[in-house]
């Protein structure tokens, strides 16, 4: 199993309202959080939250996302 350090990292959106699937790259959990309108994409490439949320990230467990607090 690898050691913490090495696990590679998965990452989702939560607001409020909302909590996002595991994703494997931040640029996919902004596109969810997206879709989802909970965010929107300004011009200057940063993410504006319609809805107050954050983008978690987490280790992935061999093949498989974190468990959920």
């Amino acid at each position: 199993m690898p050691k913490p350090a090495d696990r590679p990292h998965c990452y989702r959106y939560r607001t409020r309202a909302l909590v996002g699937p595991w994703q494997p790259t931040l640029g996919a959990a902004w596109d969810d959080a997206i879709r989802a309108g909970q965010a929107r994409a300004e011009a200057d490439g940063t993410l504006h939250w319609v809805i107050q949320g954050e983008i978690e990230v987490g280790e992935q467990q061999v093949g498989r996302p974190p468990a959920d607090p």
